[in-house]
């Protein structure tokens, strides 16, 4: 864009830039839309939540399934995996999955409350739940800023009891999971 393309060419640029953001940082329903972004992230992220740790169970099972009758080689191997690099700096396999949020923190102020109860939010913990991993949110909330960038860490080396005891500040109050449904005609199959 030509200085000629700006709305007033006798201010400086800045000046220009803050007329255009200023109003919206102070819109009334910034907070609101900023929480709908979230929303939809996390949404997206639960719905996804599946893939992301049954890759992660492929991935380690691929690569020990053929020491399953010998438990000593299983174990060293396992112990191999989460300690050697693949030669590019990334570990040969981690139970522990990051995934970065696609979200500007910048202009925001994110609090605990604001964020655990979120519709979202509570559909990833249910996921996680289901899985029985533990899960993290880093880098949204205002006291955050400055540090990593916004991302949701699932750890499936604990249990989500465990992720809640380790952070319960940001695990929300889920309601109960829906019961068992054993199906009688296949009685290996358990439907939730």
């Amino acid at each position: 864009m030509a200085m000629a393309d700006y709305p007033d060419n006798n201010k400086p640029v800045g000046d220009s830039i803050r007329e255009i953001i200023n109003p919206a940082l102070n819109d009334e329903r910034k907070q609101a839309i900023q929480l709908d972004i979230l929303d939809h992230i996390f949404s997206n992220t639960a719905q996804r939540f599946p893939d992301f740790v049954g890759e992660n169970l492929m991935g380690l099972f691929n690569k020990v399934s053929h020491l399953k009758d010998d438990p000593a080689a299983l174990n060293a191997r396992v112990i191999n995996l989460l300690t050697q690099t693949d030669g590019q700096g990334r570990p040969q396999y981690s139970p522990i999955i990051t995934l970065g949020l696609p979200i500007v923190t910048d202009f925001t102020d994110f609090t605990t409350n604001d964020i655990r109860e979120l519709p979202g939010y509570i559909k990833l913990h249910e996921a996680a739940r289901a899985a029985n991993v533990a899960i993290s949110v880093t880098g949204l909330l205002k006291e955050e800023k400055g540090g990593p960038p916004p991302r949701v860490t699932i750890n499936c080396g604990k249990t989500y009891e465990q992720g809640a005891m380790e952070n319960s500040a940001m695990y929300p109050n889920l309601p109960e999971p829906p019961p068992r449904v054993i199906d009688p005609k296949k009685p290996k199959d358990i439907h939730f």
